[in-house]
């Protein structure tokens, strides 16, 4: 996707990070991805909202992730998110970044409608859009879809009913072994730009101006509870987040991170932030 391709489009809302510290008007920190545990309580990833795990430098929004020997605590940023500020349903969003495609990091930037500012509450699901996770991976940048039902009120493929969050993922274009669609940077430890193109009819997912993935959000996909999620306002999340034991979502254990791995882990740095609409279509929603 290249800005010529966005001929009918306009720019209508961006962070570009020129400033010392990140804008409160724009992103609130609230803690997305939990703090984690070992069985015997003492934590094993903390959250933290100080300079050494976010800043803003260099016009860049920085994230970054350590290990605190004297705790013996993994440590990262509460994330950045719109959540309280801004809202939006269509368009195409950019982010210019460097990414930590590194053993055990979970980085991510992804969309949420359950809380958005303007969403339909009477839905029976939130949506998500990942718009990219590492997940791990050295290499490998991983694009989703999911519909997020709260149980007991709803059984997902037939398992018991739990207090958690049951869900479902929408199959999209990606590699015939999984159902994610999935992309390899030429350098990922440089700069790349990651787009996210969202219409009526279906969500097309870049890197650098490279699709690789593509979702129908038209056709129910087989499961219940329609579409119509997928149509209901979203805001903006950004994860530095680690794959590590007992954490939320925990991969096996040759996945999770060490604190070799964050000492020399590249951080999480974003360029820029901007949001295009096609006049007419869509909403933004701006608190």
């Amino acid at each position: 996707m290249k800005l010529e391709d966005l001929k009918d489009y306009k720019l209508v809302w961006a962070d570009e990070f020129d400033g010392n510290e990140l804008d409160k008007s724009k992103w609130v920190l609230h803690p997305m991805m939990g703090r984690a545990k070992r069985p015997d309580g003492s934590l094993v990833y903390d959250l933290s909202d100080d300079e050494k795990v976010i800043k803003v430098e260099d016009s860049l929004l920085k994230l970054n992730v350590y290990f605190d020997y004297y705790r013996n605590t993994f440590v990262g940023p509460i994330s950045p998110s719109t959540r309280d500020s801004m809202s939006f349903k269509y368009g195409y969003v950019e982010m210019r970044a460097r990414v930590p495609y590194s053993h055990g990091s979970w980085a991510s930037f992804w969309t949420l409608g359950r809380d958005a500012l303007n969403q339909d509450k009477t839905l029976p699901y939130f949506s998500e859009f990942d718009i990219f996770e590492i997940n791990g991976q050295l290499h490998c940048a991983v694009a989703n879809l999911h519909k997020w039902h709260r149980a007991p009120e709803f059984k997902y493929e037939g398992r018991p009913n739990n207090d958690s969050f049951e869900h479902s993922i929408v199959v999209g274009k990606g590699s015939p072994e999984n159902r994610w669609a999935r992309i390899h940077p030429e350098d990922p430890t440089g700069f790349n730009t990651y787009g996210f193109l969202w219409t009526p009819e279906k969500v097309e997912i870049f890197l650098n101006g490279i699709m690789y993935a593509h979702f129908d959000i038209v056709t129910d996909y087989g499961r219940p509870s329609g579409m119509a999620g997928f149509h209901d306002p979203q805001f903006l999340i950004m994860n530095n987040y680690l794959l590590v034991d007992n954490a939320r979502q925990a991969r096996p254990v040759h996945v999770h991170a060490t604190p070799a791995d964050v000492e020399t882990q590249v951080p999480y740095e974003i360029d820029y932030i901007r949001l295009y609409q096609k006049e007419g279509e869509g909403e933004l929603n701006i608190n």
